[in-house]
């Protein structure tokens, strides 16, 4: 290794940390306003996520797949409660620090000497790097959208892992593996560390192949804590984010012992790691029982991921002509970030010879051409195209994900990016004849990645704003209209509701929940036989895992069958309702009207009485068990049953009738 270098000055370092902390609060200060609200999945992962709002529940909540984002939203709550102001504030800072941590690694690196050419020998390289990377404007989705903290998250602990992974000691192994399963708790895509790791090795510090040799245990150290940190993953048992942890304290000294080669550094190592094994059998003996339902979770994951319901319902081919496609337009993104999105809408791909998957083929040969043409030139170009490519692939879908371009996907992986465009101005910088332009390049693309940053973040005040903007950039997105009608769907537009939804299935005609929500905005509005007609549509579609209560569309379908004197259908639908979920009481009450309009006391009794004993308060059953008693001659009964529903529902619709009733009921018993 090149003899280290320090940088002179270390108050530099202070001024240019100085200055990252200012850009980005001048870039995000705008997300710190009072206009903006919690938006998309901020709903279901704060506001309406009860877990958050008890440190009592940080056990069930280390059940997540990635739970350190849902802790630190415990921690906003628990100061904050619900001002949006907070969580933002909070999104701004760990933005702020993974800047912060970039630069510390890229000074590290020169200060280390892996860098030896000298226009990598000045701190301004780092600095250009983390401005480019602070203003990128791809970034706003992930710094603006509360939900999307884990981004920032994933990639504090991933750069600081790598930092400490540098000096090959055993504090700093110790730390690296630790910051790991950070990252890996944050996000699972940090599981590209250690091939990002080797790829750093063979550009930087190794030069045959010989050499790597004394590497492979540290790699292989690297993989064992992911491995482990998957298991707990898969298992979802809190005990196991311990014995991760456990895992990544303990092999960094089993490592030194392998890579020990003095007598006394092997006797002190050999120790350590006895102590080190022994430690490990505890992790081994807690898995150990566990072992075939981690399997099995394994398997069934693995099936599920191309399952067509994750692949939305595409076969696997046209997953990946997609995929390929993707490739240029993240490129773009990053390129180009001009239309930007929450959702990023790609119509599948069909075939190998459309040519934008042609032209993303061919992109994808030329910059692995480049990688191996620079590798004997500059191996700075290699590592960062390596380490953009790498960061790249577990949210390129190969292995189908939720989506096939997201601009969160983007934010480690840019670190490459902005590495890549940063040599090249620091190329330009340090050559007198071209560092006015150099200048000129930088300050543009400065200030107008600042710009659109800025104007970005305006997206993100409101659902409203959010889904409007991605209209202007797409009109023909179905997701973005889906979302806009449920905007107006909650202000009690139902008419535009109903526009943008009808808009969303003309795009995508086998949405389920489009279909759905068209059912409820019809069904709301007393026409019976078209909500039918949506509901019939999406119960015919294929289900799968979808997370939607779908109780609730057979309990609709059922109803509105019910309201247009069609009770044996409704009788039909609202059976399968309570087959789904057996603890509805409200879905229990309106099956048991349907029974007893259809002569079916008994059965319309059974299941007034299932809804008094899941919620002994829920007024209906009171109402409807009166009513059927009344029938039946027994008075007194049906005067208890009222009374007890005009007590737990004194602002009822149905008060006066039922109070009719009850007056009757009484004139019936008086002598």
């Amino acid at each position: 290794m090149p003899a280290k270098r320090q940088l002179k000055q270390p108050h530099i370092h202070l001024f240019a940390c100085g200055i990252i902390i200012l850009i980005n609060l001048v870039l995000y200060g705008n997300t710190l306003s009072p206009e903006f609200e919690f938006v998309y999945d901020d709903t279901h992962l704060i506001v309406e996520n009860p877990l958050i709002q008890d440190m009592g529940n940080l056990k069930q909540i280390l059940h997540d797949g990635r739970p350190l984002r849902t802790v630190t939203f415990m921690i906003d709550y628990a100061v904050w409660g619900l001002n949006p102001v907070g969580f933002h504030l909070w999104n701004v800072i760990w933005h702020i620090l993974a800047c912060l941590m970039l630069y510390a690694w890229l000074v590290r690196l020169q200060t280390m000497g892996i860098w030896q050419t000298r226009e990598t020998s000045s701190f301004l390289f780092a600095l250009i790097v983390v401005l480019l990377f602070a203003a990128h404007p791809v970034h706003t989705e992930a710094v603006a959208g509360i939900a999307n903290r884990k981004e920032m998250l994933v990639t504090v602990f991933f750069l600081a892992a790598f930092y400490a992974y540098l000096p090959n000691r055993l504090g700093w192994d110790m730390l690296s593996t630790v910051a790991f399963v950070f990252a890996l708790l944050s996000k699972e895509v940090a599981i590209t560390l250690p091939l990002v790791l080797i790829g750093f090795d063979c550009c930087f510090r190794i030069q045959t192949w010989r050499e790597i040799k004394p590497y492979v245990p540290r790699y292989i150290m690297y993989f064992m804590v992911a491995g482990f940190a998957f298991a707990n993953y898969i298992s979802a048992r809190p005990i196991y984010i311990g014995i991760t942890f456990l895992v990544a304290l303990t092999l960094p000294v089993i490592v030194r012992w392998v890579s020990a080669r003095s007598t006394a550094t092997s006797v002190l190592f050999k120790t350590g790691a006895a102590l080190s094994c022994l430690f490990l059998l505890i992790p081994l003996i807690k898995y150990a029982p566990h072992l075939p339902q981690i399997s099995k979770n394994l398997t069934e994951r693995f099936l599920y991921l191309f399952s067509a319901e994750q692949t939305r319902g595409l076969t696997y081919d046209r997953v990946l002509f997609t995929t390929i496609r993707s490739f240029w337009h993240n490129l773009q993104l990053l390129i180009f970030p001009a239309n930007l999105s929450a959702d990023q809408y790609l119509i599948p791909s069909e075939s190998w010879y459309e040519p934008a998957v042609l032209f993303s083929l061919g992109l994808i040969i030329l910059v692995l051409s480049v990688m191996i043409w620079s590798f004997r030139r500059s191996r700075l170009i290699t590592f960062a195209l390596g380490f953009y490519l790498i960061n790249l692939l577990p949210v390129s879908n190969l292995i189908p994900a939720a989506y096939f371009v997201a601009e969160r996907y983007l934010y480690l992986p840019s670190v490459g990016f902005c590495l890549l465009v940063g040599y090249g101005l620091w190329a330009w910088l340090i050559n007198k004849r071209f560092r006015p332009l150099g200048i000129g390049v930088l300050a543009l693309l400065i200030g107008l990645y600042g710009f659109k940053t800025i104007d970005r973040n305006g997206d993100w005040k409101s659902n409203y704003t959010l889904w409007s903007a991605a209209l202007k950039v797409d009109p023909n997105n179905p997701h973005a209209h889906f979302y806009l009608g449920n905007v107006y769907r909650e202000r009690g537009d139902l008419a535009q509701a109903a526009h943008h939804y009808e808009q969303s299935l003309k795009l995508e005609p086998n949405q389920i929940r489009t279909l759905t929500n068209l059912g409820n905005i019809y069904f709301y509005q007393q026409d019976f036989e078209t909500a039918i007609q949506y509901y019939e549509r999406a119960v015919k579609l294929d289900w799968g895992k979808s997370g939607l209560n779908r109780e609730y569309v057979y309990n609709n379908l059922g109803t509105a069958y019910f309201y247009r004197q069609e009770f044996e259908k409704a009788i039909t639908y609202l059976e399968k309702a309570v087959e789904i979920r057996s603890d509805k009481p409200d879905i229990r009450c309106n099956l048991g009207q349907a029974y007893a309009r259809t002569g079916q006391n008994e059965k319309a009794r059974f299941e007034y009485q299932t809804a008094l004993q899941l919620a002994p308060n829920y007024p209906e059953p009171y109402k409807y068990l009166g009513l059927l008693t009344y029938q039946e001659g027994d008075f007194a009964a049906a005067i208890q049953y009222w009374e007890r529903y005009l007590q737990l529902a004194p602002a009822s619709p149905s008060r006066g009738r039922i109070a009719q009733f009850l007056n009757q009921a009484r004139r019936k018993l008086s002598p």
